[in-house]
C-alpha cells in the first residue's frame, strides 16, 4: 500500500513541476524563445521532408523507366530463348 502511495505522490509532484514549467513559458521571453526554437524545427523538417520527397519520385520514376525498357528488350528476344 506505502508503494502505492509513493507512486502517486510522485505523479502528483511530477505534474506539479510540469505545471510550473508551462507557467515559466508564458512569461514572454521564454514563450518567444520557445516558439522560434519550434519554428527553426519545423523549417528544417519541412524542408528535409521535401528534399526526401524529390529524391524518391525520382528514384521512383528512374526504377519504372529501367523495369519499363528490361521488359521491352525481354520480349523483344523472346524468340531467341529455348528450353
Amino acid at each position: 500500500m506505502d508503494a502505492a502511495l509513493d507512486a502517486w505522490k510522485t505523479t502528483v509532484r511530477k505534474i506539479a513541476v510540469r505545471k510550473q514549467q508551462f507557467k515559466n513559458l508564458t512569461d514572454g521571453t521564454e514563450r518567444r524563445l520557445f516558439m522560434e526554437r519550434a519554428f527553426k524545427t519545423m523549417t528544417s523538417a519541412g524542408a528535409s521532408n521535401i528534399v526526401l520527397g524529390i529524391i524518391m519520385v525520382t528514384v521512383g520514376i528512374a526504377t519504372g523507366v529501367i523495369t519499363i525498357v528490361n521488359g521491352a528488350r525481354l520480349l523483344k528476344h523472346r524468340g531467341e530463348i529455348t528450353f
